[in-house]
């Protein structure tokens, strides 16, 4: 039924799933019945083959959790959200993540913001310089943040002596001891490993321990944020360590920056 791919630049609520999909597949061409815990769906009989008949397939509610049938699964949110990317699926309680990177990490990952070099000439010629992107999407953390991590949460990507650079989404996540990740991580391979260690929480549960999170659907800003721009949006904001935001702070950071690139 989704031959195409469909960009939604919308925010819904948890509660709003259910609507969300209900509107789809009826724009989709199937016919709906409310039931008591969601609701049934199949294709319209018009929109049917011939000698073929249409059952009854259904989206209910367990809890805070979305079911489809059959086979019976949770639909996580993070596929709607990769599926109708840049579409957000928001909780109730939930909180974008600062992830802050070295300058030299981040440049192995992302394309960061360069000052302009002008060749001192008549012609103004503009220099270019070469650089060897790996493009892993993968950083190495202290751990913290970890209450409400899910796939598809919100980034901000903070690099050291630059600042916001831009947003993605938690692709996945890893919380182990150095070591472990090394044998269980393939792209690890291009970490220092002294470095990981160094990161690691020194006390509490999760002693010994290194975040590494996966992200992507990586959108840079139009001009990066400094520290003394989102100090002025929040007086203690600490880029030092990983750490939830308000969603009032990210946003204003991402309008600060000017939006991201299409």
């Amino acid at each position: 039924m989704l031959l195409s791919k469909h960009f939604l630049y919308r925010t819904l609520s948890q509660t709003e799933v259910t609507d969300f999909l209900k509107d789809l597949l009826v724009s989709l061409g199937c016919e709906t019945r409310n039931e008591e815990d969601g609701f049934g769906y199949r294709i319209r009989k018009e929109y049917r083959l011939p000698f073929l008949f249409g059952g009854w397939h259904r989206i209910t509610r367990s809890g805070s959790d979305i079911i489809v049938h059959p086979p019976a699964r949770v639909l996580e949110y993070h596929e709607l959200e990769t599926l109708f990317f840049p579409l957000r699926v928001r909780g109730r309680h939930e909180r974008p993540l600062l992830l802050p990177m070295e300058k030299k990490r981040a440049e192995n990952l992302v394309d960061l913001p360069r000052p302009v070099s002008y060749q001192n000439s008549l012609f103004g010629t503009i220099l270019e310089e070469e650089r060897h992107v790996f493009r892993n999407n993968l950083a190495y953390t202290y751990p913290a943040g970890l209450k409400r991590l899910r796939k598809g949460l919100p980034l901000l990507l903070y690099v050291n002596r630059i600042g916001v650079v831009g947003t993605g989404r938690v692709e996945d996540w890893y919380l182990d001891e150095p070591k472990n990740l090394y044998n269980t991580i393939d792209d690890m391979v291009y970490f220092d490993p002294e470095d990981v260690k160094e990161t690691a929480a020194a006390s509490g549960s999760e002693a010994g321990k290194v975040l590494v999170i996966r992200f992507n659907w990586y959108r840079a800003l139009r001009r990066p944020v400094t520290l003394e721009e989102i100090r002025r949006l929040e007086d203690d904001f600490n880029p030092q360590r990983t750490r939830a935001l308000s969603e009032a702070l990210f946003q204003a950071v991402v309008a600060a920056g000017g939006g991201t690139r299409s």
